[in-house]
């Protein structure tokens, strides 16, 4: 999950009760940030002021497949499982299936999952799904899902935008 505190987009974590936000970046790393390890942290409440948004966000993609045939939307996440490397600055993305399939471009990892390594040109649309649990201030009774309908230069900046080295 991430939160949005002073404007500033950090990584969030809620486990039983013990609100925190991460940052693998110094400078974002004020006053009251423990460097732990790799990353710096600080815990907080999420009823403070400075807690504008609390969400989790999910990235989703149109793409037919020639195996799956009944299946159009995927969802992506840049660490899916796969033995060779991709680039999303190379216009690749990896899918990801529970099962061994070897066949019509996808490869086997096991008996668990296979992956497929395919081009964002060959997707017909983008989505991203954001999940609020804090929206503009207020915290939700429930949450709220707002999924969108986005260019593919948008996707890709966000993708980019979320990873661990960026938070």
């Amino acid at each position: 999950m991430y939160a949005i505190v002073n404007d500033v987009l950090y990584r969030y974590s809620d486990f039983l009760d013990d609100v925190r936000i991460f940052t693998k970046n110094k400078e974002k790393a004020h006053i009251g940030f423990l460097h732990c390890g790799k990353y710096y942290e600080k815990k907080i409440s999420e009823a403070d002021d400075c807690v504008t948004d609390i969400y989790s966000i999910k990235f989703w993609i149109d793409y037919k497949d020639n195996y799956f045939a009944d299946q159009n939307e995927w969802y992506v996440a840049e660490d899916n499982r796969c033995d060779r490397k991709y680039r999303l600055e190379d216009g690749e993305l990896c899918l990801n299936v529970f099962g061994s399939i070897s066949e019509k471009g996808w490869h086997s990892l096991g008996r668990e999952d296979s992956y497929k390594i395919i081009d964002l040109d060959d997707c017909s649309a983008y989505y991203v799904e954001y999940e609020y649990r804090k929206m503009n201030g207020k915290l939700l009774k429930e949450s709220q899902i707002i999924r969108e309908k986005v260019e593919k230069n948008f996707f890709v900046e966000l993708i980019k935008k979320y990873r661990d080295s960026n938070v």
